[in-house]
């Protein structure tokens, strides 16, 4: 295995070796050999951390990524090592790592590993645009019948918050105007053309994030597919089908390179996932940056176990599950806690009669940020980048 302290994009840096044999060109080095690489960042990027000694431990196993060796220069593929760290953990430590993100957890390692690297590669791959949490958050609740949104900073500050009803006939024109409409409500996805004197840079916070609600295909495992089932699911492919077309044209509204758009990232969220991440004690790492609201004496997890229990205990799971979102929401608004929003949503919130929808889009949007900020921490760790803060 490899061990070391950071690294960076790739590693080309000057070698010494603390075993009696030197490896060779044809990457044939002895066992147990350990090498020790002093890595020196360009001058040109100042934001980057001073020099540091990073060490290199090769077992001599078969499976195990290797150093590429030319002269003086040694490199290693990161994403390799991080693959190869990740085969070494079990199926159940995996699936906790995949839940720790929000992610789905697959029954084989493979596909785990395989999602894992899927969500995290984007992150590190483009360092001036996915590597921080988005400026905007936009969070989508699907459904056949009613649409709610919530329009959010990073920092919880909620900017729109509402419910846009369909109808209750299944006609797919009014579901795809009812889509289009809602989305049309968002300035982040209205086609981007700027005047030439008003060209700017491309920065962070022009970022935002667009989350879907998955849907499930079939009910309690029944082999029929319920018609609501089937018609959430038409809704949810529109609603794709849109945001990619507004994306697209978007981009082709500009026409002079100096101008930019907002980076839209449009990511789908497991519902069961939200739910598990605010029953669980992990939920008072959404006080952990300086940044947000913090959680420590107004809603910690104690007090989130306190409002589910006044729950009864005979209540079905969809029952449970509404009636905790919109109790945990509604201490927020009342406590003035994590999020923050003016009074005309508050008394909105308060006259809602479905207030489930619009907590689960607020749950689900808050619950996104602390996993990417999870995937920022993760690729740091990794030095896959050079993430900034």
């Amino acid at each position: 295995m490899y061990t070391y302290c950071r690294v960076g994009h790739v590693i080309n840096a000057k070698f010494q070796t603390l075993a009696p044999n030197k490896p060779s060109t044809r990457h044939t080095s002895p066992s147990n050999a350990v090498f020790t690489v002093s890595f020196s960042p360009p001058h040109s990027q100042s934001n980057r951390p001073p020099p540091c000694v990073v060490f290199f431990h090769y077992d001599g196993r078969e499976d195990a990524p290797r150093p590429t060796v030319n002269g003086n220069n040694l490199s290693v593929s990161l994403q390799i090592i991080y693959v190869f760290t990740l085969k070494r953990l079990t199926i159940p430590i995996l699936k906790e790592k995949s839940k720790y993100f929000g992610l789905g957890s697959p029954s084989t390692k493979s596909a785990i590993i395989e999602g894992l690297c899927e969500y995290l590669s984007p992150i590190a791959a483009s360092p001036t645009r996915q590597n921080t949490v988005p400026a905007t958050i936009i969070s989508l609740d699907m459904g056949y019948r009613n649409l709610a949104f919530v329009r959010m900073t990073r920092d919880f500050d909620i900017l729109d918050w509402a419910r846009i009803e369909i109808g209750l006939g299944y006609h797919r024109s009014d579901y795809a105007v009812a889509v289009s409409t809602l989305l049309d409500r968002f300035p982040e996805l209205r086609c981007a053309s700027f005047p030439a004197g008003n060209a700017r840079e491309s920065s962070v916070d022009d970022i935002c994030a667009v989350l879907v609600e998955r849907q499930r295909f079939r009910t309690g495992g029944s082999p029929n597919i319920p018609d609501g089932v089937i018609k959430t699911n038409a809704v949810e492919a529109m609603t794709w089908g849109i945001l990619v077309d507004r994306v697209r044209r978007n981009q082709a509204c500009i026409t002079d390179s100096s101008l930019t758009t907002p980076k839209i990232i449009i990511e789908s969220v497991l519902p069961q996932r939200v739910f598990e991440y605010f029953q669980s004690s992990e939920f008072d790492d959404v006080g952990e940056s300086d940044s947000t609201p913090q959680a420590s004496g107004k809603y910690s997890p104690n007090s989130v176990k306190s409002i589910l229990v006044t729950l009864p205990a005979y209540a079905s799971s969809s029952y449970y599950k509404k009636r905790a979102a919109e109790k945990i929401v509604k201490h927020w608004l009342e406590t003035d806690s994590i999020v923050r929003c003016s009074p005309e949503l508050k008394n909105m919130f308060r006259e809602e009669k479905k207030k489930d929808d619009l907590s689960d889009c607020l749950l689900q949007a808050v619950a996104w940020v602390v996993w990417r900020k999870r995937a920022i921490e993760e690729v740091r760790a990794m030095g896959w980048s050079d993430i900034r803060n």
